[in-house]
C-alpha cells in the first residue's frame, strides 16, 4: 500500500487524496524545457557608431562614443567640440578685429582633425566592444 507524502500514513491504492490529512496524492511529472535567453548585452554596430560620429558629430562631437558606451570620453569630446566650434565661429566673425586669420585656419584644421579622429575612434571602439563581448560574454566597460 502507498503512503501519504505529507503525513506518512498508509492510504488505499488509487486514492487521489489522503483520507487523513487531505494532501493530494497525484504527482504531476515536471518537465523542464530548455529555454534560450537572449544575450544580456547587445553588440554595437561599428557602422552606426561611425555614422553617428560623422553626421551628428558635425555639430555634437562625441555622440558615436556615447553610443558605444564610452560616456566620459563622449562627454569630453562633446565639451571640447563645443568650445572649439565656439572659438572657430568667433574667429570667423571677428578675425579682422581680434583673431588673426592664421588662428582661424588653425582652429578649422583642429576641428576637422578632431572630427575625423572621432569617426575612426568610434568605429574602432565598437569593434573592440564586440570582440570583447564575444570573448568574455560581458562588455569591456
Amino acid at each position: 500500500m502507498p503512503f501519504c507524502p505529507k503525513c506518512g500514513k498508509e492510504v488505499p491504492p488509487g486514492a487521489l487524496y489522503c483520507p487523513y490529512c487531505g494532501a493530494s496524492l497525484v504527482t504531476t511529472p515536471t518537465t523542464t524545457t530548455p529555454t534560450t535567453t537572449a544575450p544580456p548585452y547587445e553588440m554595437k554596430n561599428p557602422g552606426i557608431a561611425a555614422l553617428l560620429a560623422a553626421i551628428i558629430g558635425l555639430v555634437l562631437l562625441g555622440i558615436g562614443h556615447i553610443y558605444v558606451g564610452k560616456i566620459t570620453r563622449g562627454l569630453v569630446l562633446l565639451f571640447t567640440g563645443l568650445v572649439l566650434d565656439g572659438l572657430l565661429i568667433a574667429s570667423l566673425f571677428f578675425s579682422w578685429l581680434i583673431f588673426p586669420i592664421f588662428f582661424t585656419i588653425i582652429l578649422g584644421i583642429a576641428a576637422l582633425a578632431l572630427w575625423v579622429w572621432s569617426i575612426y575612434d568610434a568605429y574602432k571602439l565598437a569593434k573592440q566592444y564586440n570582440d570583447y563581448l564575444r570573448t568574455y560574454g560581458k562588455p569591456p566597460w
